[in-house]
């Protein structure tokens, strides 16, 4: 059996996992804009760049967590176009810096994403004052 990884031949991004009892079945099931690396990877630790594996980067993000409502939880480092989840919301970052806050206590989590870097879930809470 022959196991390959999916990935797109410009990003690098990992698509998925196929196999195969023989090499020409493995790539007869390549899309076009895609290629096919032997060897299964985690598109969470790796992707693909010219026939490479590579492990992919983290942020490099600093976090200044707030302690008490109305406080502002700062992250600085952000790379440029990363998408950021926030409850009840969404963002691209284009400054390197993220500000956010909460007027209500609680304990909330943020999700930077942004291809090659691995993704960064951040927890924060927010204490009543």
């Amino acid at each position: 059996m022959f196991i390959g990884t999916v990935y797109n031949e410009k990003t690098g991004q990992i698509e998925g996992v196929i196999s195969s009892s023989d090499m020409d079945g493995l790539y007869a099931q390549r899309r076009e804009g895609f290629a096919v690396c032997l060897g299964e990877f985690d598109n969470g630790e790796k992707y693909i760049k010219a026939g490479e594996v590579l492990d992919r980067p983290t942020m490099g993000i600093s976090i200044q967590k707030p302690t008490t409502v109305g406080e502002d939880l700062v992250i600085s480092g952000v790379p440029d176009n990363t998408l950021v989840f926030y409850p009840g919301g969404q963002a691209v970052i284009d400054d390197g810096v993220l500000e956010w806050t909460s007027e209500i206590p609680g304990t909330f989590r943020l999700t930077l994403t942004n291809f090659p870097y691995k993704e960064q879930i951040i927890s924060v809470t927010f204490a009543d004052v």
